[in-house]
């Protein structure tokens, strides 16, 4: 994007601060967002296509869907709350990688996002349990830590044999 210093989507953080969460919390476009940034930076961004989905291309990790496999066949429940964007959320859906989760909480379309605790209480109330019957991972400590806030057990995620072995030590598999 031209700016020196900003190499990936977390380093556009100092750059355009709120309007970033707004744009993963559907509040704004990503057109609109670019249009922020244009008039901080004075750098003009091509966005046809999009930005966002023109090197978006992940993949599932199989250790991973191993272990939410193991919990969906001892009866759990797995749901999915994301902080996305909706080109992103469109390319996951279209490559059917939420297939494997019983429910999707998009930040964009729940217009929060995490950090937020109201995003893990959205998604307690939605499921009808409360946030201590909850188990939540991410790969983000301030994630894990704001939901663990709210009375979730919780644990940042760094890979699928150490989640296993905690999903086994709260007594969520055995």
């Amino acid at each position: 994007i031209g700016l020196d210093g900003v190499h990936s989507y977390s380093g556009l953080e100092a750059v355009l601060g709120k309007s970033l969460s707004d744009y993963t919390r559907g509040l704004i476009s990503e057109d609109e967002l670019w249009r922020i940034f244009t008039e901080k930076t004075g750098k003009s961004v091509d966005n046809n296509p999009s930005i966002f989905g023109r090197f978006f291309a992940p993949i599932i990790n199989p250790e991973t869907d191993k272990v939410i496999r193991e919990l969906k066949a001892n009866g759990m429940r797995v749901v999915c709350g994301t902080n996305v964007v909706d080109v992103h959320y469109d390319y996951h859906n279209a490559h059917s990688q939420y297939a494997i989760f019983d429910k999707v909480y998009p930040s964009h379309l729940m217009h929060i996002d995490k950090p937020d605790p109201e995003f893990f209480r959205y998604i307690a109330e939605a499921e009808h349990i409360s946030p201590e019957e909850c188990f939540f991972t991410d790969d983000s400590k301030a994630n894990a830590d704001s939901a663990r806030s709210i009375g979730m057990r919780s644990y940042q995620f760094t890979d699928a044999v150490s989640l296993r072995e905690n999903l086994v030590k709260e007594g969520v598999l055995v």
